[in-house]
């Protein structure tokens, strides 16, 4: 080669640059969409009822809330009115299931019940471990125990009237004691 000459490069092969994985991200998972309350707008999830206003979530959008409501009553007052009658407070329960007016009755029905049931306990303990033992506490004792009775039948009657009247009110002591939900 001369000196003046340009240096030939020799074909050489380039290599070659290895095939790109893909990465592919892991599948997502598709979370249901979150549900609202049309009434009063809190999250729900896929219960009937809303826990914040207790509007039936199956009702046609469209129904003004206080007119499904009012059919609620119209068709299930006599159930809330049998949840003040003893036992009878297990029926709306069964019948009446979907109903909130029928549930909230039948629920203040099942406390009442169950308060009568440990009252006629206390009673026959009273009977059979102070009537020998001090007359004074054992009369002591029955007098409560019937004044906690007749209270109790009378929050009973409160209940009926209201559930006559198409009224949702909670009866006095035992508002806050949810057993039907």
């Amino acid at each position: 080669m001369s000196e003046n000459s340009i240096p030939v490069q020799e074909n050489t092969p380039v290599p070659e640059t290895p095939p790109v994985e893909q990465v592919t991200s892991p599948p997502t998972e598709k979370l249901p969409p979150k549900k609202f309350c049309h009434n009063c707008g809190a999250e729900v999830g896929d219960e009937r009822f809303c826990a914040k206003c207790g509007i039936d979530l199956t009702a046609p959008i469209g129904v003004n809330p206080l007119e499904a409501e009012a059919l609620d009553v119209s068709k299930n007052k006599v159930y809330a009115i049998i949840s003040y009658l003893g036992i009878l407070c297990v029926v709306p329960m069964f019948a009446a299931k979907d109903s909130a007016f029928a549930r909230f009755h039948c629920n203040q029905g099942l406390v009442l019940f169950l308060a009568n049931i440990m009252v006629s306990v206390l009673n026959t303990i009273n009977g059979l471990a102070l009537a020998n033992a001090s007359e004074l506490l054992y009369g002591l004792v029955s007098l409560l125990l019937s004044g906690v009775s007749i209270c109790l039948t009378v929050f009973s009657i409160m209940g009926i009237v209201y559930a006559c009247q198409g009224k949702k009110k909670a009866l006095p002591l035992i508002e806050n004691i949810k057993l039907v939900k």
